[in-house]
C-alpha cells in the first residue's frame, strides 16, 4: 500500500499532479494564514488604532482596484498560458505574455497618475496622513499590482507553491520586517504612509523573486517571434472582470444588507460566521490553484476526462470542517467574543451552502478555463440578482438567519446550474458522485 502511494505521488498522472499541488497549496495556505494574522497584529500594535485604520482603509481600496486594474488578465493567463505551452505555440505564448503585461501596466499607470493627482488636489480635505498614504499607493500602483500577474504566470506554469510563497508569505514577511527596521532601527515614527512604503518595498521583493523564477521558465520560447490576438484576450479578460463583479455582489451583499436593515452589530456577528464558514471552502480553494492551468492544458489536448470527479480533493478538507463547525460552531464563534455566539444558526446555514459548493467542485473554473465563460456570466449574474431579492425578503423577519438562508440557497442554485452546464458542455461530472478517472502514465 505504501509503495503504491509513493508510486502515485511520483507519477505524471493528472490525479497525482493535482494531489501534489493541492497538498502543497493547502500547507502554504496554512502558513500564509498564520503570517497574515501575525502581520495584522504587528501593524495594529505599531501604528495604533487611528493610523492602522487609515492604512487598512487605503488597502481596502487597493484590493478593490486589483479586481478591475488587472482587467481579468490573471484568469486569462491561467487559461491561455497552459494551452499555448501544451500545444508548443511559442509565438502566441510570448505575444500573450508581452501584451497582458502591457495592458496591466498601461491601465495601472494611467489610473495611478490621475488618482494621485486627484488626491493631491483634495489633500487638505482628506488630511495629510490619509492623503499621503493614498498618493503612495496610487503613485506606485503598477509595482503593487504587477506581482499579481507574475503570480498568475507561475500558477499557469504549474508552480502554485512558488506563486503563493511570493504573494502570501514573502510579501507580508518583508512588509513587517521593513516596518520594524523603519521604527526600531531608524527610529521613525510609525504612520500609515510608512506602512505603505513598507508595502511597496515588499512588492518589489516579491516582483524580484518572481522574475528570477520565471526567467528560467521562459528560456524555451524567448527567441520566438511574438504573435498577438489582442482583441480576443481583452474580450475574455473583460468577461472575467464582469464575473468577478457579480461574485463580489454574491460575497458581500448579505452582510451589507444585514447592516443596513438590522444594524452594524448584527452585520459584525454575521461577518464572523461568514469567515468561519469559509473554512469549508479551504480545500476547494487549494484544489483550484493547481487545477486552473491543468484544465486549460487538458482541454487543449482533448483529455478532459482526466478531470472527472475532481471534487473529491476538496471533500477531504470540507467534510471534517463541516462536522467541526456543526458540532463546535458556537464555541468557534465565541472566540471572536461572547456576543458572537448568536451567529451560530446563521453559521449552520452558511456551512451547508459552502459544503454544497465544495461537493460540486470547480464548476465555474472548468467553464471559464475552457472558453465557456458566457455560461458563468449569465448564471452568476442572475444569481447575484436573486441573492439581493432573497435577502430583501428574508432579512427583515429572520435577521442573520434570513441572510444566511438567502446566500446558501443562491449558492446551491448556481452550483447546480453550472454543474449541469459542465456535464452538457464538457461531458464530465466534477462532483463527488463521479469517481476520479484513473489515468495511465503519460
Amino acid at each position: 500500500m505504501k509503495d503504491k502511494l509513493e508510486q502515485l505521488l511520483r507519477s505524471d498522472r493528472s490525479d497525482a499532479v493535482l494531489l501534489r499541488g493541492a497538498t502543497g497549496t493547502f500547507l502554504i495556505n496554512i502558513v500564509a494564514a498564520v503570517v497574515a494574522l501575525a502581520l495584522q497584529i504587528v501593524l495594529a500594535r505599531m501604528l495604533g488604532a487611528e493610523s492602522f485604520g487609515r492604512y487598512v482603509y487605503v488597502m481596502t481600496v487597493f484590493n478593490f482596484l486589483v479586481l478591475f486594474m488587472t482587467l481579468g488578465q490573471e484568469s486569462t493567463t491561467l487559461r491561455y498560458l497552459p494551452q499555448y505551452l501544451g500545444q508548443k505555440e511559442w509565438g502566441l505564448l510570448r505575444g500573450f505574455l508581452r501584451r497582458s503585461e502591457q495592458i496591466v501596466l498601461a491601465a495601472t499607470a494611467a489610473v495611478g497618475i490621475v488618482a494621485a493627482t486627484g488626491i493631491w488636489i483634495f489633500r487638505d480635505w482628506l488630511g495629510s496622513e490619509l492623503s499621503d498614504t493614498f498618493i503612495l499607493m496610487f503613485g506606485f500602483l503598477p509595482i503593487l499590482i504587477y506581482p499579481q500577474i507574475q503570480s498568475a504566470q507561475l500558477k499557469a506554469m504549474k508552480k502554485p507553491v512558488l506563486a503563493q510563497l511570493q504573494n502570501q508569505v514573502l510579501k507580508p514577511l518583508v512588509l513587517g520586517l521593513t516596518l520594524l527596521v523603519m521604527v526600531v532601527v531608524l527610529h521613525r515614527s510609525p504612520t500609515a504612509p510608512k506602512a505603505m512604503m513598507a508595502h511597496i518595498v515588499a512588492a518589489v521583493a516579491a516582483l524580484v523573486m518572481a522574475a528570477a523564477c520565471l526567467a528560467g521558465m521562459k528560456k524555451s520560447f524567448r527567441s520566438a517571434d511574438p504573435n498577438y490576438r489582442t482583441k480576443e484576450w481583452i474580450q475574455v479578460g473583460l468577461q472575467i472582470v464582469l464575473i468577478a463583479c457579480f461574485n463580489t455582489v454574491l460575497n458581500y451583499c448579505d452582510t451589507l444588507m444585514i447592516g443596513s436593515i438590522k444594524g452594524t452589530t448584527d452585520a459584525g456577528i454575521y461577518s464572523a460566521a461568514v469567515r468561519a464558514a469559509h473554512l469549508i471552502a479551504f480545500g476547494l480553494a487549494a484544489v483550484n490553484v493547481i487545477l486552473a492551468p491543468m484544465i486549460s492544458e487538458l482541454y487543449s489536448l482533448n483529455r478532459m476526462s482526466e478531470l472527472q470527479g475532481t471534487a473529491w480533493g476538496a471533500l477531504l478538507v470540507s467534510l471534517p470542517a463541516l462536522v467541526v463547525l456543526l458540532v463546535f460552531g458556537h464555541w468557534v464563534l465565541t472566540l471572536f467574543g461572547p456576543e458572537f455566539g448568536k451567529g451560530y444558526s446563521a453559521l449552520v446555514w452558511l456551512s451547508l451552502g459552502q459544503f454544497f459548493n465544495a461537493f460540486c467542485g470547480s464548476v465555474g473554473l472548468l467553464l471559464v478555463m475552457t472558453g465557456k465563460q458566457q455560461y458563468v456570466t449569465v448564471t452568476v449574474g442572475a444569481s447575484a440578482l436573486l441573492n439581493i431579492v432573497l435577502n430583501a425578503i428574508l432579512i427583515p423577519p429572520y435577521g442573520m438567519v434570513g441572510g444566511a438562508i438567502a446566500t446558501s440557497v443562491t449558492m446551491m442554485i448556481w452550483n447546480a446550474i453550472l454543474t449541469l452546464t459542465v456535464y452538457r458542455q464538457l461531458g464530465i461530472n466534477p462532483t463527488i458522485f463521479a469517481r476520479p478517472c484513473r489515468i495511465h502514465n503519460r
